[in-house]
């Protein structure tokens, strides 16, 4: 039985090959623009939560996330308590 794979390359989901049910984005990753990617991920999946992880931002910046399609911001650090209570919140309403 293969088990789910947990990490998925953001090229795999802006292209439909996986099939998933929450994008944890970090935004300032080396080498990827965040908010190019986060509009890439909503080109193909509308509905599903997209959990941005940033460094400490200007409300500003925070409000264009969400208005670029997150569906919550979480500032770093996040602690694994903080980040378990999003995601399952998102994932109990599936």
């Amino acid at each position: 039985r293969r088990q789910r794979q947990m990490c998925i390359r953001d090229r795999d989901i802006i292209t439909g090959k996986e099939s998933i049910d929450l994008v944890l984005l970090n935004m300032q990753t080396p080498g990827l623009n965040g908010l190019e990617t986060l509009a890439e991920i909503r080109k193909t999946e509308h509905d599903i939560p997209i959990i941005a992880q940033t460094a400490p931002v200007r409300e500003e910046e925070q409000d264009d996330l969400m208005n670029a399609g997150c569906t919550t911001c979480l500032i770093k650090p996040v602690s694994l308590d903080q980040l378990l209570s999003v995601i399952s919140g998102f994932l109990s309403k599936n």
